[in-house]
This record gives C-alpha cells, sequence and structure tokens, in this order.
C-alpha cells in the first residue's frame, strides 16, 4: 500500500472535516476549510458562482476531478409539540429511531434524538435534549447526524464518509502532487444530495482544456437494496453504470491503468444510486466521463464503514492514470 503512511498521517485532517457540518445546501463553511487547506499547500482555489470549490496548479488543467462536499440531513418543518419536531429528510437517509442527532443552526449545536414516521420515508421527527437560551428551532433549520469517527487497523466508521472519503482523497492527491505540473483541476460542489444541482453548474466553470471529468463518490458494498457486488478492504471501485454511465473507453482505460499497475480494483454495476455524472457528462456539448470511488457499506447512515487500504488504491488509481495521460501527450 503506497499511500498508507501518508493516508494514517492524516486521519486528523480527516476527523476534522467529518466533523464540520456541511448538510446539502449548507455546504459553505466546509467549503472555505477547503479553500484555505489548497491555498496552503501552494493551490489557487475559490467558490464559482454556485458555491463549488475548485482548485488547480495551471490555467489549462485537463482533467477534472469532481467529489461533492454536502451530505444527506433532515430540514425542520415544524414544532409538533414542545421540544418535538417534525422533520423532511434531505437526501435519502438511512435513519433509525434513537439515532443520535444536532440541530446546528444559528452557530449553536442542540443534540437530540431521531425518530421514524412508520407511513413515510421522508418524514422523521427529532427531539430536542436541550435548548439554545430559549430559543425555539424554526422551519428550516437542519439537522444532520451527531459527530462520531472511529479508526480501527484498516477501517473507518463515521456519519458523511459519502462523499467526504473521496474529499479527503483529493486533498492527499493535491498534497502529493503540489509540486509538479499536473493535470488535474480539483472541484468540489453542492447539493448532490439534493437534486445534484453543483455539478449543473460546475461545466461552466471549465476552460476548454478539460478534456475529462472523473467522478469520485462512494460506491455501494455489501448493499442488497442495489444488488452491489464490491466489499470494503479488496480494492478501489470503477463503476460501469449506476442511475447513469461512464464513457466506456474512459473505464476501460481506468481498468487497464489498474492492471497493469497491479492496483487492486472492483467492478461496480448497479441497479440504482446515482451521482454528479449524470449531469456533468452532457454539459458544454459532451464531456468524457468515469467514476471512481471508494466502497462503502451503510451508505447515508450514521455508521459509514470503509477500508483505509481502499483509500490508498483509490489515490493510487488516480495518480498512476494523470501521470499517464500526461506522459503521452
Amino acid at each position: 500500500m503506497k499511500y498508507l503512511k501518508k493516508i494514517k498521517a492524516k486521519l486528523n485532517l480527516f476527523e476534522e472535516m467529518l466533523g464540520l457540518y456541511s448538510v446539502s445546501s449548507y455546504e459553505e463553511d466546509f467549503g472555505k476549510f477547503l479553500i484555505d487547506y489548497y491555498k496552503k499547500i501552494g493551490y489557487q482555489a475559490y467558490f464559482d458562482k454556485a458555491g463549488n470549490v475548485l482548485a488547480s496548479k495551471k490555467k489549462n488543467p485537463k482533467i477534472a476531478l469532481v467529489s461533492h462536499m454536502d451530505t444527506v440531513g433532515f430540514m425542520i418543518v415544524k414544532e409538533e409539540k414542545p421540544g418535538y419536531y417534525k422533520l423532511n429528510t434531505i437526501g435519502a437517509p438511512q435513519f433509525e429511531n434513537l439515532d443520535d442527532a444536532v440541530c446546528f443552526s444559528g452557530g449553536k449545536e442542540i443534540p437530540g434524538i431521531l425518530y421514524k414516521d412508520k407511513n413515510d420515508h421522508n418524514i422523521g421527527y427529532f427531539e430536542a435534549l436541550a435548548t439554545s437560551k430559549g430559543k425555539k428551532l424554526e422551519a428550516g433549520d437542519l439537522v444532520a447526524y451527531s459527530k462520531y469517527f472511529k479508526s480501527f487497523e484498516n477501517t473507518i466508521v463515521s456519519p458523511s464518509l459519502d462523499d467526504k472519503s473521496c474529499v479527503f482523497i483529493m486533498l492527499l492527491i493535491a498534497d502529493e502532487l503540489k509540486k509538479q505540473n499536473h493535470d488535474f483541476l480539483f472541484c468540489h460542489t453542492v447539493r448532490e444530495e439534493f437534486g445534484m444541482l453543483g455539478s449543473k453548474a460546475l461545466p461552466y466553470s471549465f476552460t476548454d482544456s478539460i478534456k475529462q471529468a472523473l467522478i469520485l463518490d462512494i460506491v455501494y458494498a455489501d448493499c442488497p437494496l442495489f444488488a452491489a457486488d464490491p466489499v470494503i478492504g479488496k480494492g478501489t471501485g470503477i463503476c460501469f453504470k449506476d442511475s447513469s454511465s461512464g464513457e466506456r473507453k474512459v473505464i476501460k482505460k481506468l481498468i487497464n491503468t489498474a492492471k497493469k499497475s497491479k492496483i487492486p480494483y472492483q467492478i461496480e454495476i448497479v441497479t440504482g444510486g446515482g451521482s454528479d455524472l449524470s449531469s456533468i457528462c452532457w454539459q458544454n456539448g459532451g464531456i468524457e466521463t468515469g467514476y471512481v470511488g471508494v466502497p462503502a457499506k451503510n451508505c447515508h447512515s450514521n455508521r459509514e464503514i470503509l477500508s483505509i487500504s481502499d483509500i490508498d488504491a483509490s489515490i493510487e488509481l488516480l495518480i498512476t492514470y494523470e501521470k499517464k495521460l500526461r506522459a503521452t501527450k
């Protein structure tokens, strides 16, 4: 595992990232965190008009790496009774009764507990366990899973690994390549979980030099819902299809790169799900796209699980892929 030491040395950064709430439509604080990180290691970084974060080393990058920085969550609809609030889901959180949660709007973190509606999976309830100096929670306030991070020998458990694991991968790649004249444009989109609004606007910020977009998102592991075959700990994921599909020739190039470099990989072919790929691929008259991701279990729950070795394989695949493309031009 080529980058294992680097990954483990940066786990504090990963935990810090996961502790920053970025429920879909509330990504600005996390975006500022990412821009500060990129600037500290020598990149130009900025927000586009949609709130996406972009960072690069040069003016004419050729490959856009894209991960989304938002997460699933909940929005308060109304107070049903004192301290007990009706919620609408954002994205598709897979929550259970008595899951820990926090309302974080207004600069205060108010802890609470989640309850499921018996008849509608798009509705939940939040019981606040504390108050904020008498301030009542209001319609539109946001609720997220409570912070939780555990790192074991080769396993990480946390909410929001979708898609902050891939954001983390991109930060490590940016750091690894910071002294090279590489062709990556690092892009972090908003509101993927809420209509893929950020990725629909992102290509308007691309220069004509961008020839390819690689989407970085989780791939489903051990998921009966989507008949997913990948398992954690067996390598990076290369997705042929979910609800959309990347360019077959790009996927084949990724697979060939993994094979020739002996990088462990797995193929994802699933019946559902979706990513920013579906809204980026047809923009600006069409752009070549591919999808790489980290296999993760329990997606959209408060205890998502992935493997450190799969993060390592994903980093190695993407760096090797970019270097080979750069060498052929």
